[in-house]
């Protein structure tokens, strides 16, 4: 952190630097550790260097704009071919980790298994619930009400939530690359829209903004998933949102450049449909899950999470059900990445490859519980209430309260609200099982 602290010294007598410019130099210091090799110190001292030499010599012949892409690039491909940097031997995969197996996911399964006695009443429950929140938007005025805009929110973000946990929450693979399908999302419905391809909330819409993320999921993920895994896999995500972002920087025309596509706001007239269809993509991604993980797939995507080792031992072709889950997560997201964009008419790369779109998600899913179907549930519309109010409430520091949050997430309840609940039932059912 020292050195950290000296490197900030010395970088803010070159560069002009606001309070999160501390992002982009974090990112570039991982990528120069990647290039040398993770733990090698002259590998990071010379990895440094190379990095700012491909910096230096792309703003030269190119422009400044194309470096940090290049950079990525470059990155990248030092992951995929030589995955522990150039200064150590490459076993060929790298990286260890990713989500922990949970201690608590035999508890979990035993809880959230549904007795036949209780199926009616669950089903009844759901289906008062899911009437009392179609009545909202009658009940209240959606134009006016902040409470619809505020389920409209929480729905985008249980569906984003359950798009992540279907790769990291059952497959155990860490994905930073939310915010990137997001993206692309959102541009895919406002090119198309602009272009006269589909208009305004049109299904065709949605429906091949989904398929492209889910697409550029695919191209991206055989080649990352089959190399990479755990922490490795999550930086290789995350600078696929960083070169996305600088591409549609760079656009020019098709995509607007920095300024973005602006779309015809006069389209717009009840936000009533809006919430429906945030409604539905909730339900959508539930319902996607819930299927998944009780049929042939979700056994295979769980076994791949507990053990990958002995999951392809067992003849599981381990690298197909990740791409599966990774593609259906991506899909996910770019419907969801669509529906913002036709609802702000303003679609620009800063707001819509922000790390917001990525890091919210995972917070909601962890602390309601990944690897399960109502944690993120629960997570997302607690989190959306608090995210909203701490706007309201604090306006001027509630980036800090989401920082806080963060940390006390981390720290206190790793495993989610769902999984410690399933883990007092156990314990309570244990004895008389055994």
């Amino acid at each position: 952190m020292g050195l950290a602290g000296f490197a900030g010294i010395t970088t803010a007598t070159t560069y002009g630097f606001d309070p999160y410019f501390g992002f982009v130099f974090t990112l570039k210091g991982l990528i120069a550790v990647a290039l040398g090799g993770m733990g090698n110190i002259l590998g990071a001292l010379l990895g440094g260097i190379f990095l700012g030499m491909i910096e230096s010599i792309v703003s030269f012949l190119f422009s400044a704009g194309w470096a940090d892409a290049v950079s990525y690039g470059v990155f990248l491909m030092v992951l995929l071919f030589k995955p522990e940097g150039f200064f150590a031997r490459s076993s060929g995969i790298a990286g260890t980790g990713g989500m922990p197996r949970g201690s608590n996911s035999a508890a979990t399964q035993a809880a959230s298994r549904p007795k036949k006695i209780d199926t009616k009443s669950r089903a009844a429950w759901i289906f008062l619930i899911l009437l009392v929140l179609c009545a909202v938007p009658f009940l209240l005025d959606p134009e006016n009400s902040y409470v619809v805009f505020l389920l409209f929110l929480a729905y985008i973000y249980v569906a984003l939530s359950q798009g992540w946990n279907l790769l990291a929450g059952y497959t155990g693979e860490i994905s930073l690359g939310t915010g990137a399908f997001f993206g692309l999302g959102a541009y895919t419905v406002a090119i198309g829209w602009s272009r006269g391809l589909f208009g305004f909330l049109n299904p065709l819409g949605f429906l091949v903004a989904g398929s492209v993320a889910a697409l550029v999921a695919i191209a991206v993920g055989i080649p990352l998933l089959s190399r990479l895994r755990g922490d490795y896999f999550a930086l290789g995500t995350l600078g696929l949102t960083e070169i996305l972002k600088i591409l549609f920087i760079q656009g020019g025309g098709l995509t607007g450049g920095p300024v973005g596509i602006m779309l015809p706001s006069s389209a717009y007239s009840s936000f009533r449909p809006f919430y429906f269809i945030a409604l539905f993509f909730a339900l959508l991604s539930s319902g996607m899950i819930y299927f998944m993980v009780r049929s042939r797939i979700g056994l295979a995507l769980i076994a791949v999470r507990d053990d990958e080792t002995a999951a392809a031992a067992n003849g599981i072709h381990t690298l197909k059900y990740k791409i599966l889950a990774f593609a259906a997560g991506a899909f996910i997201t770019g419907i969801c990445g669509s529906l913002q964009a036709y609802y702000l008419f303003h679609i620009s790369p800063d707001g819509f490859f922000s790390f917001e779109w990525t890091l919210y998600p995972i917070l909601m899913c962890m602390l309601g519980g990944a690897g399960t179907l109502t944690g993120p549930v629960i997570g997302a519309i607690f989190l959306t209430i608090a995210f909203e109010l701490a706007k309201i409430r604090l306006p001027e520091i509630h980036p800090m309260f989401s920082g806080v949050l963060i940390i006390l997430v981390v720290l206190f309840l790793p495993n989610g609200l769902v999984q410690i609940k399933g883990k007092e039932l156990f314990q309570k059912r244990g004895h008389k099982k055994t």
